[in-house]
């Protein structure tokens, strides 16, 4: 579009219907989930009065009408057109509001997710060994940019950062896609209780999460709303200190995720509980499950096999198990897992 002014998609191709097909093609470069992340090529298709993307949720919407000044795009000439040119008019003009459609913008961005490693202390009291922090822009480079993301000065003791290749980072800033993974690396730490408190924001609705804890092979669902607490330990066994325990993935595929078993509604009650307590999973499908109930400790005091059919509650009895806080793991048949939080009073 060679106008200083948006220019009318139906009047362009009318005006050279002799000579090219009544559809264009456009850049978008929100559409950042291919291999490169660079954006992809949209198609606007005649609807009877303006244009709909083969795509939806992105820069164009349907009944798009115009191509911002400056814009390149691309059309497709008829099959009989020899010698075919394209003309612009000054009645192709319009007078609606500048759009930034086909351009990358600054505005806005798709979340942050603030991480902090924090200590026992005691019963009642945490403190903050270290912390990182993620933000998520469409604009933002997938790879390590110094202009964007700041490199981790490690601490004298604990310390946690953002593995992204070889790099380890403080600070990172890039895009969000559907499915993304947040690699978190720690090192040093002691063989004692900790805790990751995430503390998201600016996340839209359609984002979740969950923490992937490769030692005690758990995943646990993490709020994008809210602040999440997951408590961990460190034991004698060298792989619950291992640098690549935890990850964070996010699923943006809303679809997916109400299909995926970690995001059903499963929970327990009465919880708090004085010892025996039972298990909704009025929404699981029928079949067989694993059920592992851990202590603080990530170590097993508990496991049973059960077959689930609609309507029942499996009963768990801690009765015999000392107060505190215990995790019920509940595996499915293709393996799948959740996690429920105890706590026996």
């Amino acid at each position: 579009n060679p106008y200083a002014s948006p220019i009318n998609i139906n009047s362009f191709l009318s005006t050279n219907s002799s000579t090219i097909e009544n559809y264009i093609y456009v850049w978008d470069p929100k559409m950042l989930n291919t291999v490169h992340g660079v954006g992809g090529i949209v198609t606007l298709n005649y609807n009877g009065t303006s244009y709909d993307p083969n795509t939806s949720g992105l820069s164009y919407s349907n009944g798009t009408s115009e191509l911002p000044s400056g814009m390149a795009f691309f059309v497709q000439k008829k099959t009989n057109c020899t010698s075919c040119s394209v003309n612009f008019t000054e009645a192709m003009k319009s007078s609606g509001a500048i759009t930034s459609n086909g351009y990358k913008t600054t505005s806005g961005l798709d979340g942050k997710m603030q991480i902090n490693l924090q200590v026992k202390i005691n019963d009642s009291t945490e403190g903050v060994a270290d912390g990182l922090l993620a933000v998520y822009d469409a604009q933002a480079q997938h790879q390590v940019w110094s202009n964007e993301d700041a490199l981790k000065m490690s601490n004298f003791g604990e310390s946690m950062s953002i593995r992204n290749g070889v790099h380890l980072l403080a600070i990172e800033k890039r895009p969000l896609r559907s499915i993304d993974t947040l690699t978190i690396q720690t090192n040093g730490l002691l063989n004692r209780n900790y805790s990751l408190v995430f503390n998201p924001s600016q996340f839209g609705a359609s984002v979740q999460a969950k923490l992937i804890d490769h030692y005690l092979k758990t995943e646990i669902p993490v709020s994008l709303q809210q602040k999440t607490s997951y408590l961990f330990n460190i034991d004698a066994n060298p792989a619950s200190k291992a640098g690549n325990r935890f990850e964070l993935l996010y699923n943006q595929n809303t679809l997916d995720i109400k299909r995926s078993f970690y995001n059903l509604a499963i929970q327990a009650y009465p919880n708090p509980t004085d010892g025996k307590l039972f298990i909704d999973m009025h929404q699981a499908t029928a079949g067989n499950y694993s059920l592992h109930i851990m202590n603080a400790f990530g170590e097993t005091i508990i496991q049973k096999e059960i077959t689930f059919e609609s309507g029942d509650q499996p009963m768990v009895d801690l009765s015999n198990q000392a107060k505190g806080l215990y995790y019920i793991k509940i595996t499915n048949e293709q393996k799948e897992q959740v996690v429920l939080k105890i706590i026996h009073l």
